[in-house]
């Protein structure tokens, strides 16, 4: 160092052992030296070199929950990490290089898993000081973890091939809210925490042990085993027996696959493989393991079904779904909860009806809350073929069982059933399941709008059928939504009234004996629903009988809307026609299926014309000191009685007169003789035959205060008699003249009392003059003649 004055020498490479230093001072005039004394200075080890990583979140960077919760290693020879429920450590900071090593072979790779209590945007990086130089740098990383959750994430890493054997410091660093490939191994952050252990780096082994063992294609009876290959020359053992097995006392089989399917187990029972891979006569590779699998019941999944035979009844509770699991992706019931638990499978063959009742409601059996589904299929071992078409979630008379009941199956296909839990916490245990044909035993005998069993917490996603039942689990009606843009319902409730007497009829329709009430709850978005309606034979019968034309294909549903139920059709909300979509009979038990935009009641009844006396318009007219009241009504041919009321303030409504209605006439009028002057209000009042009334809205007419003389005509146009009344003073001194386009006079008659009638009918169709003249009064009005 030249002319120095105060110099200081530092040396940052070259170093590698423990090394004596010393001065020499040499004069620039003369050449002259002198030697310091010698200094001795150590290398520290390694070990003593590694960083403490820093987290400024206190009192810890783990304490929010960023914390390395678990993590665990495979490697060679049986050895292994499996650091768990570590918590989180003091400075987020966990040395854990005092635990046994793992071993890994040089150029190969390894998997492991790792979880965090957050499980939240936390990433961690993982490197091997392979150099053993006391810094963690890029060329020593090993692996990364973008996402680490809290279930466990898994992960592999790859060992340089280049890596010295040995023991080597290996990191790991968890960091909150940072991409992996940029964790700093030393740097700052907020929140996280960091792990270190030991690997010894070995040499690769000449026949490299298989590694990642999983179990897939579970059931009952067997499962598929596989692993990942290494290397070598692709020939493996395997050894497998009851969990806990002492290796060399399994069940051996050779592969020259990476899987090997293994058959004859027994249920619900612990399981283990080994698995060693044989490059030849005279070198293996140690034995990875053991692995553990548990057999699942033999109806676990869809592929295991127990058949049930329909009609076959039940005995007992002999079926449990105790060590059921729920696979991922497996079917779910779906009217209730987004989750399967415990899903144990059933099928059968749709009988000739295609009409059946599935339940579980019988008493007895440990098991808890319970869901039933039906399921049509193309591949049992497919999950995605799956149909769900109906489902039930406590229809049963019993606490917490189920019944449903479905419609239109194909007879002799195989349909799937499952029966699970409700919730994780509802108990496993044993129960009966029976599928019946539906005959009119099964259907609801009602009274007066009696109340059914309501659904509720349904999932607004579902769109299979759904049983609507009476108190006694009897069917009276099935609901689906089919608009896929729209909502379902979360709930619905029911009544069923069933008439006893005489076949009713409304507005000269007669309507079946059994009549429903159905509403929903929960939003919807443009709802679209089919609805299925049941009844018994005899009832379809009976209405035969008093209208022959009522065949069932022919009979279709009045849609009334409303939020109650009538025990009988009565004119009020608006009444619409719901066309049937398809029908059938079977076992005494008849059905119809309409689509329909919401509920309300629904009565049952043949033709194309919804039930009611419908009043298409009312009309009110001043006639001088008279009103006159029109009304027009759609065909019927059940006359009913027409009562006209009026009124001076609107409010109060005295009966004016009445009118008998005719079959077949559809249009009608009424004169008020004593009309008060000023406003007048009128409304009709319609009583039907079956008892059944309804009142219009309100019309007015006006009778002036001055008297003033009104020629009104009617009807115009006129096909026969034309009637004339004129009102007002000398209204019996006038004469009416009529008489063509061209002037020509057809017939004169003097006004008697205001009143007049001329007969048109010998007169062609066309437009005619007729005059009134008085002697303080003249008008002329045109006519028509049809």
């Amino acid at each position: 160092i030249n002319n120095a004055t105060n110099p200081t020498y530092s040396a940052t490479t070259g170093v590698t052992a423990s090394t004596n230093f010393r001065f020499t001072t040499t004069c620039s005039n003369g050449g002259g030296q002198d030697f310091s004394n010698v200094l001795p200075v150590a290398l520290s080890a390694p070990s003593q070199c590694y960083c403490t990583p820093v987290y400024t979140y206190a009192p810890s960077g783990c304490a929010d929950d960023d914390n390395i919760e678990s993590f665990t290693l495979t490697g060679e020879n049986g050895t292994s990490i499996s650091d768990l429920n570590t918590g989180c450590s003091t400075g987020a900071y966990d040395d854990n290089t005092g635990l046994p090593a793992v071993s890994l072979a040089a150029g190969f790779s390894y998997s492991g898993s790792m979880s965090s209590i957050l499980g939240s945007l936390e990433s961690a990086r993982i490197w091997i000081d392979a150099g053993d130089d006391g810094f963690f740098d890029a060329t020593d990383e090993v692996g990364l973890i973008s996402d680490v959750a809290t279930t466990g994430s898994a992960f592999s890493i790859t060992v340089p091939a280049t890596a010295n054997p040995g023991l080597h410091r290996m990191r790991v660093r968890l960091v909150y809210n940072q991409t992996a490939a940029s964790i700093d191994p030393c740097g700052s952050y907020v929140y996280g925490e960091t792990h270190d252990y030991m690997a010894n780096v070995i040499p690769p082994p000449t026949c490299p042990a298989p590694s990642g063992l999983t179990v897939s294609s579970l059931s009952g009876t067997g499962a598929t085993l596989s692993w990942t290959v290494n290397g070598g020359s692709g020939n493996f053992t395997v050894e497998y027996g009851p969990q806990g097995f002492v290796p060399g006392s399994g069940t051996f089989i050779s592969s020259s696959a990476n899987s090997v399917s293994i058959g004859g187990l027994s249920p619900t029972t612990p399981y283990a493989f080994y698995v060693r891979s044989v490059c030849s006569s005279s070198d293996s590779s140690t034995a990875t393991g053991p692995f553990g699998f548990t057999t699942l019941i033999p109806n676990d999944v869809p592929s295991g079904a127990i058949i049930l035979t329909v009609n076959g009844g039940c005995s007992g509770t002999p079926y449990d779904n105790t060590g059921a699991t729920h696979s991922l992706g497996e079917p779910i019931p779906g009217c209730r909860n987004n989750a399967g638990f415990r899903s144990v499978w059933f099928r059968f063959i749709a009988p000739a009806s295609g009409f059946v009742r599935v339940t579980n409601d019988y008493a007895g059996g440990t098991i808890g809350n319970t869901r039933i589904a039906v399921f049509a299929a193309t591949d049992a071992t497919d999950f995605s073929s799956f149909a769900n078409l109906a489902c039930d979630d406590n229809n049963g008379i019993v606490a917490n069982k189920s019944l449903l009941y479905l419609n239109g199956l194909t007879p002799g296909s195989t349909y799937y059933v499952l029966v699970d839990n409700l919730t994780n916490g509802a108990a496993a245990g044993t129960f009966c399941i029976t599928v019946d044909e539906t005959d009119s035993s099964m259907l609801a005998t009602g009274g007066a709008c009696s109340a059914g069993q309501g659904q509720s917490n349904l999932n607004t996603s579902y769109s299979g059928w759904i049983s609507l039942v009476d108190i006694s689990g009897k069917l009276i009606a099935n609901v689906r939504q089919t608009n896929t843009g729209s909502t379902s319902p979360t709930g619905y409730t029911v009544n069923i009234n069933k008439h006893t007497g005489a076949v009713r009829q409304a507005g000269g329709i007669h309507y079946l004996n059994r009549n429903f009430m159905i509403s929903s709850s929960g939003a919807t978005s443009s709802p679209s629903f089919d609805l299925q309606l049941f009844f018994i034979n005899s009832e379809l019968a009976a209405l035969q009988a008093a209208d022959p034309g009522a065949a069932l294909s022919n009979l279709n549903i009045t849609r009334q809307s409303g939020s109650t139920c009538n025990p009988d059709f009565v004119l009020t909300g608006t009444n619409t026609l719901q066309n049937q979509t398809a029908s059938g009979t079977t076992n005494n038990v008849s059905w119809l299926q309409s689509t329909t935009p919401g509920f309300s009641n629904f009565y049952i009844m043949a033709g194309a014309n919804p039930l009611a006396i419908k009043l298409i318009d009312i009309s009110a007219v001043n006639l001088g000191t008279m009103n006159r009241v029109d009304w027009t009504i759609a065909p019927t041919t059940d006359p009913a009685l027409y009562t006209i009321e009026s009124s001076t303030d609107g409010v109060h409504f005295n009966v004016a007169g009445s009118v008998q209605g005719k079959a077949g006439k559809t249009s009608y009028s009424y004169l008020d003789h004593q009309a008060a002057k000023g406003m007048n209000y009128y409304r009709l009042k319609t009583l039907e035959a079956s008892g059944n009334h309804s009142i219009s809205r309100t019309v007015m007419a006006e009778v002036r205060q001055d008297n003033r003389i009104t020629v009104t005509v009617y009807p115009n146009p006129v096909s026969a008699n034309l009637n004339v009344i004129v009102t007002g003073a000398g209204t019996g001194d006038g004469t009416l003249t009529l008489s063509d386009l061209s002037g020509r006079i057809l017939s004169q008659m003097p006004v008697k009392l205001g009143n007049a009638q001329i007969n048109l009918e010998s007169l062609a169709s066309g437009v005619y003059h007729l005059h009134f003249a008085s002697p303080v009064h003249s008008e002329t009005i045109v006519v028509t003649k049809q």
